[in-house]
């Protein structure tokens, strides 16, 4: 089992938008890209250096669980107990799969047979981020 802590506030990934244009033969083509390619490119950054220790823990077809603890800022006016608005959580997991993907601590997501994620605020005394645990499931084991 790995377990890290990744600093920053969290960024889903999920929202695409497509571009259409057409070639010089005219053939028609489209480019889809992330509506918030930077602040996620930002995310998966922080991930990946938080992870860059463990790369190549897990092999290939090695069934894995995943949890992961958002911590999302609460901002100042806030009163509700629990961010019960945007970012998705089932967004934010995502992103956090596919870099995790990108630093090579497993070869595939698809190898993610498992997970849990919580959404919650940070404490006062947290900075937002994200807490990340990856773990083998052993054969006979059930996730």
């Amino acid at each position: 089992m790995i377990e890290f802590n990744v600093d920053g506030a969290p960024v889903q990934q999920g929202s695409k938008q497509a571009f259409g244009f057409k070639r010089a033969d005219g053939s028609v083509g489209a480019s889809v890209v992330d509506v918030n390619k930077k602040p996620l490119r930002a995310w998966r950054e922080e991930v990946q250096a938080a992870a860059s220790d463990f790369a190549g823990t897990f092999i290939k077809h090695e069934p894995l669980q995943v949890d992961v603890v958002f911590r999302m800022n609460r901002g100042v006016s806030v009163k509700r107990p629990h961010p019960s608005v945007q970012p998705d959580l089932d967004k934010l997991l995502r992103a956090v799969l596919d870099a995790l993907t990108i630093s090579r601590i497993y070869v595939d997501d698809a190898q993610v047979v498992a997970s849990t994620q919580v959404k919650r605020y940070a404490l006062p005394h947290e900075t937002p981020g994200a807490r990340i645990r990856v773990s083998r499931i052993e054969e006979g084991e059930t996730p």
